[in-house]
C-alpha cells in the first residue's frame, strides 16, 4: 500500500505540474488561448473570462484534493480514502490534467479538432468516473467532500470545454440550429434532474458563461436569451430537486 500511494502521489503531482505549466504557456504565448478563443467563434463559444475564473476555481479545489492525497499519513486516513474514491479518482485526476495539457498545446496551435480528441477523453473519463466509480457523497467525511468537489467540478468545466472546442473545431462562425437549440434544451433537462448541488452548480454556470460569451458573438441575440433561459431554468430545477430530498 505505501509503495503504491507514494507512485500514486508523484504521478499526480506531476500531472498537476504539467498542466500549470501548460496554463502558463499557453496565457503567456502568441497567439495566446485568448488570441484563438477570439479568432475563432461558434454558437457554443461563452465569455472567456467567466471560463478563466472556472478553471481557476478547479485547480484550486484539486490542489487541495493533491494537498490531502499527500497528507494520507495514518493507516485510517489511508483505508477512509478508499472508502471515499479518493484514490480511485487518481487515475482520472492524472488523465484529465495530461488530456488539458496536452488540448493547451493544440489550442494554441489552432490545431481544433485534434484539442477536441483530448476533450472528448477528459469529459468521458470525469463523466464515467461521477456517474460509475464516485461512492456517495459522505459530508462527515473530508475526503469524500474533495473527491465529490474535485471530480464534478473537472466533470462540468470538461463539458463546457468539449461544448466549446467541438463547436469552434466543427462549426466555426455557424449559427445553432433547431436541431442544436432542442438538443441543449434536452441535455440541460437530463443533467439538471441527475445533478446534486456540486454537479448542478456547475452545469449551471457553464450555462451562464455560455449565455454571456453569445450576447456578446452571436447575431442571433434570442440564442443568448434561450441558454440564460436554460441556466435559470437549470437552477430551478437543482434547487427545487435537492431542496425536496
Amino acid at each position: 500500500m505505501a509503495s503504491i500511494l507514494s507512485t500514486t502521489r508523484a504521478v499526480a503531482g506531476l500531472s498537476f505540474a504539467l498542466n500549470i505549466g501548460a496554463q502558463v504557456f499557453g496565457s503567456l504565448t502568441s497567439p495566446s488561448i485568448k488570441d484563438v478563443h477570439d479568432g475563432h467563434i461558434s454558437f457554443f463559444s461563452p465569455n472567456p473570462y467567466l471560463v478563466g475564473a472556472f478553471f481557476a476555481l478547479m485547480l484550486l479545489v484539486h490542489g487541495v484534493w493533491l494537498h490531502a492525497l499527500c497528507t494520507l499519513n495514518t493507516r485510517q486516513a489511508q483505508d477512509e480514502a478508499t472508502a471515499s474514491g479518493m484514490l480511485a479518482y487518481a487515475p482520472v485526476f492524472v488523465l484529465g490534467n495530461l488530456c488539458l495539457a496536452a488540448w493547451m498545446l493544440c489550442w494554441t496551435a489552432e490545431w481544433l479538432r485534434v484539442a477536441e480528441a483530448f476533450v472528448a477523453i477528459n469529459a468521458l473519463a470525469q463523466a464515467w468516473f461521477v456517474l460509475a466509480r464516485l461512492p456517495l457523497l459522505d459530508l462527515r467525511s473530508r475526503t469524500s467532500v474533495l473527491v465529490h468537489l474535485a471530480s464534478k467540478v473537472a466533470a462540468g468545466l470538461a463539458l463546457l470545454d468539449l461544448l466549446h472546442n467541438g463547436s469552434v473545431a466543427f462549426f466555426e462562425d455557424s449559427l445553432p440550429g433547431t436541431a442544436v437549440k432542442v438538443a441543449a434544451g434536452l441535455g440541460v433537462v437530463v443533467l439538471a434532474g441527475g445533478s446534486d448541488w456540486v454537479l448542478g452548480a456547475a452545469v449551471v454556470y457553464g450555462l451562464t458563461a455560455l449565455a454571456v460569451g453569445q450576447r456578446a458573438y452571436s447575431e442571433d441575440g434570442a440564442w443568448a436569451l434561450l441558454l440564460g433561459g436554460y441556466a435559470v431554468g437549470a437552477a430551478l430545477v437543482v434547487g427545487i430537486k435537492n431542496w425536496m430530498r
